[in-house]
């Protein structure tokens, strides 16, 4: 069994407003504003660490021409 740990995180209003309404607006399903902020966190993740694999994919490239 795998037990997550968590930690505090605090965020501007404005931000959780926003993210609240364009939720709303856009319906997009989330069963929370923690829900949301966590899946954005882990799709930015997702694009970061593409674009590192990608500089080193460039850099090997570049390193065989």
């Amino acid at each position: 069994m795998v037990i997550m740990v968590y930690r505090s995180l605090s965020l501007p209003t404005n931000l959780i407003d926003e993210l609240e309404k364009l939720g709303e607006r856009l319906g997009l399903g989330y069963s929370s504003s923690a829900d949301a902020v966590k899946d954005a966190i882990r799709r930015r993740i997702e694009e970061l660490n593409a674009a590192v694999i990608n500089r080193k994919n460039i850099k090997i490239a570049e390193g065989s021409t």
